[in-house]
């Protein structure tokens, strides 16, 4: 019977040990999940500003973008600053 009692401990360690890695599993989850979001967001308002811009040089005779612009414009959208904590953990 001890040995019984023993092995059943011995399992439900195991099973809370299991519960905290899922649990661990899932947050970084949402957290990718959120970061994922943040991500479409900023792509969606970098390529309305660049359209914009584009317009705006075509309308103005200018054929050529500059691609360093559009960088620029790009970064001083914000980009999530979770990103680099995030990648950290990988």
């Amino acid at each position: 019977m001890y040995g019984i009692q023993q092995e059943l401990a011995r399992q439900q360690m195991l099973l809370e040990k299991e519960h905290d890695n899922y649990n661990s599993e899932n947050e970084l989850r949402q957290q990718c999940e959120k970061l994922l979001e943040e991500t479409k967001q900023l792509h969606d308002k970098t390529s309305q500003e660049v359209n914009h811009q584009r317009k705006q040089g075509s309308e103005n005779g200018s054929s050529i973008i500059n691609p360093h612009i559009d960088l620029v414009t790009f970064l001083s959208l914000g980009f999530p600053g979770s990103l680099t904590h995030l990648l950290q953990k990988f």
